[in-house]
């Protein structure tokens, strides 16, 4: 019998997931164990930042290439996402967002 695939579904944005799909992954002296809820230190699941980048990739680009402070997630159908003062995050309006590079889709 053939084992049906389920698709994940995203869980929502954390700061540290915000971060990591717009910069990258967080290095591992940033990730204080107690308060740390990206990803994953040093390894990424990235089948997990994939399907994040699926729901709210279009949305986040949107935000980046407006170069918005995070005040505004909402007005680009974001969810407020609580933010630490100790990693900055923003956009710019010439670059993608790392995520867009790393799932563009093949043409």
């Amino acid at each position: 019998m053939a084992r049906r695939r389920t698709r994940r579904k995203p869980q929502g944005l954390s700061y540290y997931k915000l971060h990591e799909l717009l910069h990258g992954p967080v290095e591992p002296e940033f990730c204080h164990p107690s308060i740390y809820d990206g990803y994953g230190e040093g390894d990424p699941d990235l089948e997990a930042m994939k399907i994040d980048w699926e729901f709210f990739g279009e949305r986040l680009t949107k935000w980046w290439k407006a170069n918005c402070p995070h005040s505004e997630f909402e007005q680009y159908g974001l969810p407020p996402v609580r933010c630490k003062p100790w990693i900055v995050i923003g956009g710019c309006s010439d670059k993608l967002p790392w995520a867009a590079k790393k799932f563009r889709k093949k043409l």
